[in-house]
């Protein structure tokens, strides 16, 4: 039998994501802790443990298969871990798995139906609407269909999708996959600006540079385990693990 999870609420009030970068870095409790999820017998993740730090923009980096995926989905509660603790709020997450279908709408018509999911009164989604159609630049295309949209403005609609029902943590994976660089900017720049709204932002991601870009702190992950956090800035330029001194160089980790 599984160990009984213990779900503690969220770290910390809300803090403006506007910070001073040369900031020391605060250790925030885990957001997991030490936890293990079991597939036929293999450690998918094997006594990982992450720490948000509450506010801005944190990057889960490591290569395709380390176990970034899997960990989003056991904060995000679709994941029942075998082992650890899981200190967050579900319902307040809110996760854009890679992917993310949208519904055979229009984009209006598939942010409406989040807002009514999210249980936002009937009077306030329209302005709500219009509200994540600007945030995401997609004013000019609300009544196009959805499922039609370029794969930039349709990751942008997954996006503002999510945010529909405020949530305080917002996990994206591997936001800008497949994205032209084009497309890829208007990706990252709508998750800056989610910033701005003081939600914390996770970003999973195979891309070095996507985290330089993004994030002010990175957890390197790999075969399941974190293996170092810190500033992105310091991880990049000098990792202390082994793991991440070996694939920042360019070997390939098995």
């Amino acid at each position: 039998m599984p160990e009984p999870r213990n779900v503690v609420p969220f770290p910390g009030p809300r803090r403006d994501p506007r910070h001073d970068p040369r900031a020391p870095l605060p250790e925030p409790p885990p957001a997991l802790d030490s936890v293990v999820v079991l597939d036929a017998g293999r450690r998918r993740l094997d006594g990982l443990t992450l720490r948000l730090p509450g506010r801005g923009l944190t990057a889960l980096l490591g290569p395709r298969g380390a176990g970034k995926s899997l960990a989003f989905e056991v904060l995000a509660g679709l994941v029942e871990p075998d082992v650890g603790e899981v200190h967050a709020l579900a319902p307040a997450t809110a996760l854009v798995p890679r992917g993310a279908a949208l519904l055979r709408r229009s984009v209006r018509g598939n942010l409406d139906h989040a807002l009514r999911a999210a249980r936002v009164a009937r009077r306030e989604r329209p302005g709500r609407i219009e509200t994540l159609l600007a945030l995401a630049g997609l004013g000019p295309l609300a009544d196009h269909p959805a499922r039609a949209l370029p794969a930039g403005e349709a990751r942008r609609l997954a996006i503002a999708r999510a945010l529909a029902a405020s949530p305080r943590l917002l996990l994206v994976d591997e936001p800008t996959e497949g994205l032209d660089p084009r497309a890829a900017a208007g990706v990252e720049a709508l998750l800056t600006q989610a910033l701005a709204e003081s939600i914390e932002v996770v970003i999973a991601t195979p891309d070095p540079l996507q985290a330089t870009r993004l994030a002010r702190r990175t957890i390197f992950i790999h075969r399941g385990r974190d293996h170092e956090t810190a500033a992105t800035a310091e991880l990049l330029a000098r990792p202390h693990s082994e793991a991440a001194r070996a694939w920042l160089s360019g070997a390939l980790l098995v």
